[in-house]
């Protein structure tokens, strides 16, 4: 039962405040009730993260058959099934995993929250009609959680995987024990053979129920799976099973890998249960945090970020006291109706002691057969996703037992679909039953209202001849990518933690992992971009518009302060005849934080010293031979308080496409020569814009022969550590020397040679293919060098 991402209390908000007053004065009542209970039942929780409806083998709806087009292997998660009862009509609380998460911590809806993305809120923007409400990003000390509430009534508690909640982490909000605050970024840590952590997830969970029997304590565990992030990381024992399958390719097979290991993982979860002999006493519930990537979420239409049934729709899977094996409910149910259930289940009275605080309704009632209804205080699901998310726009969504509407800010329009007969969304009957669709309107604004929901407000800088990407339908899209092989977009090595580069383990560098955000800055990001005279001009002060990690941290003494940035670039960039390389500083953002290929860190003193400038034994700030403090956007702080991107700059790339959707070229910046800069997808035609979108992947590889020794260089195996590790294969991959290539793009569609941001060397890339205006470059020249593995290097 994997319950994914979103219950890991990542955002968990004001829920606090309302149930901290009531548990105070309701203790001893709560303790009373505790300890009246015969036997409390334990309940293990599994989130998984990002895990479509149809996203296992496991049959969602006994009328509905699953089209994803996928062969998933989960036979554990098969016999679970059979053993328990499945809710074909259970919703995750947000499309995406902050929100989701701490709502099913907390009890309440997102928009009562008033956290609703993950993502930094778009600020005004010409490309978009509306400006998005703010959003929460992080518990505070007046949030109670589930846990916190099971804790208080005698539970031992863990949480093991993600939390991505901030608010100093999972032992702040109810746990005794826990893995810390971690988020997406851990999953690229652990390969074959614990990929993702899940094994090392499974045993520890096995361990603490251990010590709990042994103490006669009743105990929750909430296994927050980081799967099915980094599915790369798979099990190559895994991966192989459907090497043989012609028309699965190298990213579908990684996720039908990742899918099959994680369910591995749950039934080592349920096999300890089993060998423990809990069993008979404790509950076991399976969730997603949000749907999936919308290629894999047919029959429903949409995905991950929308509010069509793709994005929302999860499994729920339940099996305990009570319930009755192999059963079903078709009542719609949502995430945090679980707050309620795991109440009731441990003998609180949820009704006289939570109501007033809580949205959700407890299921256990439900999930026992002792009703066919949820009542619940607002009639309906509400949802709320007033933001633009790749192509979705700001939303708003009423579901009942059959039908669903869906309000559009941007058009001011509904749509209504019979969910009964429809599951796709494919026929709106708004004009069909205009009476039907009104009065679900006026039912969805007078709930919204309730919940306090924050509005998106109109744009003054919009520009409707800056929206064609955007307008573009997406149901359309998710249908044509459905027919087309994806690519080998997981294949490569991520830009940090460990990646498997022709047949070699690689250290990809250390992340910060810190308890806490950096406080957003006195200072409000500013970036402006100008023509003048034949150039580009773009001023910046140099704050970034996403969150950041904590700064100053233990490997990184810097605090992020504000910067005078003014570059300008021709905007007719004239080839040179030969590849230039960079001083380090390669480019510039559209948010005006600086791209930086280079570090000052050499292998020795001495090796800096004798080779100067030009020492080919420079450390890669990815490499994992230094800990440069990197946040998890591959970015830190310099001492003169400058942030700048060392590799993949997640922030940058989601605050441009709103999440990990990226199914369309996304522009992230410029060179200092001029041309421009994309995230790390293409076309399989650099000529069509109508040809498959896949990732792009540099011609770089790691040398075959040993390193010099010293005092020549450092010895031991080319291993990526330093960048003349590596060197450049014509046409080994799709890029260039410079990490870039002629073709056409959304913003030049007759054609333009660009740069492409990789995940694996070099990242950030290290020479350019016209000559940058002097204005643009660093004035300490001295630290230019000939920039490693590339074509002025002996290979």
């Amino acid at each position: 039962m994997i319950l994914r991402k979103f219950i890991t209390t990542q955002n968990l908000v004001s829920t606090y405040l309302l149930i901290s007053a009531v548990i105070m004065f309701a203790g001893d009542v709560v303790q009373a009730q505790v300890d009246a209970a015969a036997q409390r039942p334990n309940i293990v929780f599994m989130l998984v993260d990002d895990q479509s409806w149809s996203g296992t083998s496991v049959q969602p709806h006994p009328d509905v058959p699953s089209d994803s087009g996928m062969p998933f292997r989960t036979p554990n998660l098969e016999q679970f099934a059979a053993e328990s009862i499945r809710f074909s009509a259970a919703y995750a609380p947000a499309p995406v995993c902050a929100p989701s998460r701490a709502s099913i911590a907390t009890g309440r809806n997102p928009a009562r929250l008033g956290w609703t993305t993950v993502a930094q809120p778009r600020t005004a923007s010409t490309s978009q009609q509306l400006v998005p409400p703010d959003s929460r990003r992080a518990l505070r000390d007046a949030d109670v959680t589930i846990a916190a509430v099971l804790q208080q009534a005698g539970y031992q508690t863990a949480h093991f995987g993600k939390w991505h909640l901030g608010g100093g982490g999972p032992e702040a909000h109810g746990f005794d024990v826990s893995d810390g605050d971690l988020g997406n970024e851990a999953a690229s840590q652990y390969t074959d053979p614990n990929p993702v952590d899940i094994f090392g997830m499974a045993k520890r969970a096995e361990q603490f129920m251990q010590r709990s029997r042994e103490s006669d304590h009743p105990f929750f565990i909430q296994l927050s799976w980081l799967a099915l992030h980094s599915p790369q990381n798979t099990l190559e024992s895994t991966k192989l099973e459907y090497a043989e399958m012609p028309e699965i390719r190298g990213r579908q097979r990684n996720r039908l890998a990742i899918t099959e290991d994680l369910d591995t993982g749950v039934g080592l979860v349920l096999d300890s249960i089993e060998r423990l002999g809990l069993s008979e006493n404790t509950y076991v519930i399976y969730m997603s945090d949000n749907g999936g990537d919308p290629s894999e979420t047919a029959p429903l239409s949409g995905g991950k970020g929308g509010l069509q049934e793709g994005g929302i729709r999860v499994p729920l899977i339940i099996r305990g006291p009570g319930i009755e094996p192999n059963s079903w409910s078709h009542e719609p149910v949502i995430g945090y109706d679980l707050f309620p259930t795991f109440a009731e289940w441990a003998g609180i009275n949820v009704q006289r002691d939570f109501d007033s605080a809580l949205d959700g309704n407890s299921l256990a009632s439900a999930a026992s057969g002792r009703v066919d209804t949820v009542d619940r205080p607002l009639s309906g699901l509400v949802f709320h996703f007033p933001h633009y998310q790749g192509d979705y726009t700001p939303v708003s969504a009423l579901v009942t037992e059959q039908y669903k509407l869906i309000l559009n800010y941007e058009s001011d329009s509904i749509a209504l679909f019979d969910l009964k007969n429809d599951i796709g969304e494919e026929i709106d009957l708004a004009e069909e039953l205009p009476t039907t669709a009104l009065g679900f309107r006026n039912q969805l604004e007078q709930a919204l209202q309730s919940l306090g929901a924050a509005m998106p407000s109109s744009n003054t800088a919009f520009d409707p001849t800056n929206v064609e990407r955007l307008n573009q339908q997406p149901r359309a899209r998710e249908r044509e990518q459905r027919q087309r092989n994806r690519g080998d977009q997981d294949a490569r090595p991520r830009g940090r933690g460990r990646g498997d580069i022709d047949g070699r383990q690689v250290d990809r560098g250390q992340i910060e992992n810190n308890a806490e955000p950096t406080p957003p800055p006195e200072v409000t990001p500013s970036v402006s971009i100008t023509i003048d005279n034949g150039f580009r001009v773009i001023s910046a002060n140099g704050l970034p518009s996403h969150d950041t990690g904590r700064f100053p941290n233990r490997h990184n003494p810097h605090s992020i302060g504000v910067q005078s940035h003014t570059y300008r670039m021709p905007l007719v960039p004239v080839m040179a005849e030969s590849p230039i390389p960079s001083a380090g500083e390669f480019g510039i953002g559209v948010n005006g934080v600086i791209m930086d290929a280079g570090t000052g860190e050499f292998w020795t003193a001495e090796s800096a010293r004798v080779f100067g400038a030009r020492s080919l034994w420079n450390y890669e700030a990815l490499g994992g031979g230094i800990n440069l403090g990197l946040d998890h956007h591959n970015a830190h702080v310099q001492g003169s308080g400058k942030y700048h991107y060392h590799g993949m700059p997640e922030g940058l790339i989601h605050s441009q496409s709103h999440e990990l959707n990226r199914n369309f070229m996304i522009h992230i910046g410029w060179a200092f020569d001029g041309f421009p800069i994309y995230a790390g997808m293409g076309y399989s035609d650099p000529m069509d814009a109508n040809s498959e979108l896949q990732p792009l992947r540099s011609s770089y590889r790691l040398k075959e022969d040993e390193r010099p020794d010293p005092p020549a260089g450092p010895g031991g195996r080319h291993d990526g550590t330093f960048g003349h590790d590596w060197e450049f294969i014509e046409a080994l991959g799709d890029l260039d020397e410079c990490n870039g290539r002629y073709g056409v793009t959304p913003e030049f569609p007759e054609g333009t040679y660009y740069y492409v941001i990789t995940e694996e060397f070099p990242s950030i890339p290290r020479y350019w293919r016209a000559t940058p205006d002097p204005s643009s470059l660093r004035q300490n020249r001295e630290r230019r060098r000939t920039q490693p593995g590339g074509p002025s290097q002996d290979r």
